[in-house]
């Protein structure tokens, strides 16, 4: 709090500005007395009052809080002479004692806050491992280092040897000679910090964009972490210009995927951003041609960029807008991708073979992956290069079967291929997508087929329903027949006496996991002989399928056309087609 901030996202490459007045430097007044960084006291070789004190607020093991309000209080009191032995005291305690290095690091905060120059005269870039206590937590280590950098930037002060301090205390801690392979840590995520609000602080060009590329590409490294190094990868961007550095950040996108194309991360699509348009085929063909000649990389690169979900553009103020209504950049590159593609030998293969890898990994699961290849799919046909029929015609079986029911997307190719051959178009009645075009909006596939199943689950009890309403009615009807019928068949009290009545089949007990179509099942032969008003005789018929004879046509009237006779004879109807 308080501290100057530093130049932003402005300044160059390399050292920093010459060194700062004499006056910075200069030994603080008081006529001799201690010296930062050294041992020097008093003059007679004993602690200040104010020394003596900071160190009686190392020792004591109270709350903290009460002694950050106590060195506030001394602080206020000392002069420049003891606050710069008190400098001294502090760098010494935090690197021998793990346990005073919060205090410690408060310390220097409000020393920062309040007598910065001081700060800059006594904390020299060689004592900045003291900082660094091995067993405390690194993380306010270097936001203190990054706050103190960014003022020495705000005074015209280089600040290289720090950055240098803090990347060789990296890389011996991950004991790697390379910087690049340094492992995500926040120390790291804070040097990138600090090459960005620090330019003064960074190392060659070279060696800061190769890092930023490749930790970029780190896998399981939040996002929000690598947001400066995108923001360096654009500044080099814009130092190159166009269409040099749309080249150049084309190449480090695709060395990173061929680095590692199975763990690398799909945040690298953010690095595309950058670019503010589409890139332009002529660019990618030189880049691609080294893969040409080895069609296995070519295609290994083109499936790993298509498993990249699209994602949306990170809040960042400096990036440049798409123009409205553009397709993803990641959509948009491999549109340029595949334009590339038919500039190679033997294009009709190799684009054939991007179409039905796409088209395996729109059929091959669920989720935002899938829906944005179908939507890729469409969108390569309508905007893309134009393929000869050879090339799409593999993809139709892909798309009547699997695809078209499952995407709005597939089933639009579809219709499409079929006119490009002179088919008609088939009516949008014909697919049932059932909710699974809306997996790219979060739901997935599988959630989609779930909420589906449950649907036409509710659709056949309903169903079941409205049949047993049905067979309640007919037997209410059978049961106001003439008198003369129950006379001509004597047996029929008793058998309705026996079969169960339709209403009393949804309270029967079931048996567990036992469904209503079940239950309906097991009653429909009691049913029908108890609605068919021949008891006895006409028992022995429930198998026959035809018309009732003439004869007891005459004798009794017949049910109406939609009662269900015998369950064989019976016409099919939804409701037991859905049973079936």
């Amino acid at each position: 709090g308080g501290v100057a901030a530093c130049g932003g996202y402005g300044g160059g490459w390399g050292p920093g500005p010459p060194m700062p007045p004499s006056g910075l430097h200069s030994a603080p007044p008081g006529g001799g007395g201690a010296m930062c960084g050294g041992a020097m006291y008093g003059s007679a070789g004993r602690l200040s009052p104010a020394a003596a004190e900071l160190r009686r607020l190392f020792l004591e093991l109270g709350a903290e809080d009460g002694r950050r309000a106590r060195f506030g209080e001394l602080l206020r009191r000392s002069s420049e002479q003891d606050i710069s032995e008190c400098i001294s005291i502090i760098l010494d305690r935090l690197v021998n004692f793990a346990s005073a290095n919060s205090f410690g690091l408060y310390a220097l905060g409000e020393i920062l806050r309040l007598h910065p120059v001081l700060l800059v005269n006594c904390l020299s870039p060689q004592r900045v491992y003291d900082l660094f206590n091995p067993h405390a937590d690194e993380r306010t280590a270097c936001a203190f280092l990054h706050a103190f950098c960014c003022y020495k930037q705000s005074q015209g002060l280089g600040c290289q040897q720090e950055g240098s301090k803090l990347q060789k205390l990296l890389m011996r801690r991950a004991k790697q000679q390379d910087i690049r392979r340094v492992p995500a840590t926040p120390a790291r995520s804070w040097l990138t910090k600090i090459w960005l609000d620090v330019p003064s602080s960074r190392p060659d060009r070279q060696v800061v964009t190769s890092c930023c590329a490749r930790w970029v590409g780190d896998k399981g490294t939040p996002l929000e972490e690598k947001m400066p190094s995108l923001a360096l990868m654009r500044q080099e961007l814009e130092l190159r210009g166009r269409p040099a550095g749309d080249a150049w950040l084309l190449s480090m996108l695709l060395e990173q995927v061929c680095r590692d194309p199975i763990n690398h991360s799909p945040d690298l699509q953010h690095l595309l951003w950058a670019l503010g348009a589409a890139p332009q085929p002529p660019i990618l063909k030189p880049l691609l041609g080294g893969l040409a000649q080895e069609r296995g990389r070519l295609a290994t690169l083109w499936v790993c960029l298509c498993l990249w979900a699209p994602q949306p553009c990170p809040q960042d103020a400096n990036a440049p807008l798409w123009p409205a209504g553009c397709a993803h950049p990641v959509h948009a590159f491999l549109r340029s991708m595949l334009v590339a593609f038919t500039h190679f030998a033997g294009a009709d293969d190799l684009c054939r073979t991007s179409v039905l890898s796409l088209g395996a990994i729109a059929a091959s699961g669920s989720g935002a992956i899938a829906a944005s290849a179908t939507d890729l799919l469409l969108f390569l046909h309508k905007d893309g290069p134009m393929l000869p029929s050879n090339v799409w015609m593999p993809l139709v079986p892909l798309l009547e079967n699997v695809l078209a029911n499952r995407y709005a997307s597939s089933a639009e190719l579809l219709n499409r291929l079929r006119q490009r051959t002179g088919l008609p178009p088939l009516p949008s009645g014909h697919f049932q997508q059932g909710g699974f075009d809306q997996g790219h909006q979060g739901g997935g596939y599988q959630q989609q087929q779930q909420q589906q199943q449950q649907h036409q689950q509710q659709q056949q009890q309903l169903q079941q329903l409205q049949q047993l309403q049905q067979l309640q009615q007919q037997q209410q009807r059978v049961h106001e027949q003439p008198a003369e019928i129950n006379a001509a068949a004597p047996d029929i009290p008793a058998a309705s006496q026996q079969a169960p009545h339709p209403a009393s089949i949804l309270a029967s007990p079931a048996s567990p996991g036992q469904s209503i179509a079940a239950v309906l099942v097991d009653q429909a032969p009691q049913l029908h002989r108890q609605e068919s008003g021949d008891g006895g005789a006409q028992e022995k018929q429930l198998d026959r399928v035809g018309p009732v004879p003439e004869g007891a046509a005459k004798e009794e009237e017949q049910p109406p056309t939609d009662a269900p006779g015998d369950l064989a004879a019976a016409p099919p109807s939804p409701c037991w087609e859905a049973l079936a």
